[in-house]
């Protein structure tokens, strides 16, 4: 499963997801360390998932 969601499909995803969560609790006035918060996880797995996919294979 992990596997799946670490492939080069769901790349997109997670930076899409953060995006839209960052909108909405904006939009809903929640403050933006706590927003922060729940978009950077999105954004540190995406950043992991592009390493491991288009990283040196050495």
């Amino acid at each position: 499963m992990s596997e799946l969601l670490l492939s080069k499909k769901f790349i997109p995803v997670f930076f899409i997801v953060a995006i839209a969560v960052g909108v909405l609790y904006r939009y809903l006035g929640i403050s933006w360390f706590q927003t922060a918060i729940v978009i950077g996880p999105c954004i540190t797995v995406g950043f992991v998932s592009i390493a491991q996919n288009f990283g040196s294979k050495s």
